[in-house]
């Protein structure tokens, strides 16, 4: 996509600060228990996946579509919001993109008043209103929302992206916290109009599981 959907300007991503920390011998309390650190935090990371695939199946039973209020507190605790760019994000909508064969993929947050990527490959800007978003359709269900061809939409053939070209077709898949608040979507677009087949969106709903465990992920290693 070549210009902003929306009219938006371009934005520059600052990169984000790096910090050494210096390595000590206390950091990894040699001795007898050399390495207990990387064992500990391997048992974590198990338990962590294992608890993700057990909440991934309640989020199914209890899915909270009505409640904006407690949807919108799901989303601030994923503590999430205004980050900079970060490589496992960018390496999901990279491959999407590449994989749905469209110039177009994003890791997209829906708060309020807008639409935020937390990553967005083939689009220049990082965040757009809400009532431009393709995306605040997509949150009212726990099914993906495909858009053949946006032009024959009667929600979104007004639209400034699709009325310049930039915005055909769309598909995206729902973000379901475990306690079963749809905060996003893991979506695409094409300038073209474009049939999806189910096996396409078979993958991006499971690219879409992918970026809901590293937004949980994330979420509890920078809570410590």
């Amino acid at each position: 996509m070549q210009n902003a959907p929306c009219g938006i300007g371009n934005f520059a991503w600052e990169s984000p600060k790096l910090e050494k920390v210096p390595l000590t011998d206390s950091a990894y309390d040699l001795g007898d228990n050399k390495f207990r650190p990387l064992r500990r935090m391997e048992t974590r990371i198990t338990r962590t996946r294992s608890q993700m695939l057990h909440d991934r199946e309640l989020s199914k039973k209890f899915t909270k579509l009505s409640d904006e209020a407690g949807r919108i507190a799901a989303l601030k605790r994923l503590n999430v919001l205004n980050t900079p760019p970060e490589v496992r994000f960018d390496k999901i909508t990279r491959l999407v993109s590449r994989v749905l064969e469209t110039p177009s993929a994003a890791i997209s947050l829906i708060d309020e008043n807008r639409q935020w990527f937390k990553s967005a490959h083939g689009i220049p800007v990082p965040e757009m209103p809400r009532e431009l978003s393709f995306c605040t359709y997509t949150i009212h269900s726990t099914e993906p929302m495909v858009i053949p061809d946006a032009r024959l939409d009667s929600r979104f053939r007004d639209h400034p992206g699709v009325i310049g070209g930039q915005v055909v077709s769309y598909a995206g898949v729902p973000l379901g916290t475990p306690d079963g608040y749809m905060v996003g979507s893991l979506c695409v677009f094409d300038i073209e109009k474009r049939d999806f087949a189910p096996a396409q969106i078979d993958l991006l709903g499971d690219f879409a599981e992918i970026a809901m465990e590293q937004l949980q992920l994330r979420q509890l290693t920078h809570r410590d």
